[in-house]
């Protein structure tokens, strides 16, 4: 199954789940090839298949989506949000060298890095963010997703966007999240 396939299939099962609740995950049209190869040229490297493959079918979240894409996290952002808000951590990061780690050596735990890309928190990625994490520990995975759970705490989602995707998809099916009106959905 291709990367774009995996997106498409983990999709369609949570926004089936999302539907029978009343619910949608308000996707963007997808970005064009030029827009999303410009985003690559920026940030000097290729971007990780699954994600690519999701920008071309869509270019993030309506904000006031009702269902968000992982439990507790907030909308998945367009590709002009995410690049201005990679644009001001760029900036303000300061390479001071420390290289310290995670206790299970997976990710660094700076709280600004270049090497990190925002795909998805609030409408001005002040709080929430989700990450690309292009600079992981010895035992990360390049690509992975990692997010702010609060002020200065990182957590990793899964080692890449479709496995996020599909991991969510498996746990509504399966009854572990429930519908919350206030939330989306949240554990049983």
């Amino acid at each position: 199954m291709t990367a774009s396939d995996r997106v498409q299939n983990a999709l369609a099962r949570i926004e089936a789940w999302a539907a029978a609740h009343g619910a949608t995950l308000g996707l963007l049209p997808g970005a064009t090839e030029e827009t999303v190869a410009s985003l690559e040229a920026e940030l000097g490297r290729p971007l990780p298949a699954d994600y690519r493959a999701f920008l071309r079918l869509h270019d993030g979240q309506d904000p006031d989506a009702p269902m968000p894409w992982l439990p507790h996290r907030d909308r998945l952002q367009p590709i002009a949000t995410c690049l201005d808000q990679w644009r001001f951590e760029r900036d303000a990061s300061e390479d001071d060298g420390v290289e310290e780690l995670s206790e299970d050596d997976v990710f660094h735990l700076t709280v600004s890095s270049p090497l990190r890309y925002p795909i998805a928190g609030s409408r001005w990625l002040d709080q929430d963010n989700t990450y690309l994490d292009f600079h992981p520990g010895p035992a990360g995975v390049d690509g992975q997703l990692l997010g702010l759970v609060s002020e200065c705490d990182w957590e990793v989602f899964g080692a890449s966007f479709a496995e996020a995707l599909e991991e969510h998809a498996r746990r509504l099916e399966a009854g572990e999240l429930v519908w919350s009106d206030e939330e989306g959905p949240v554990p049983a």
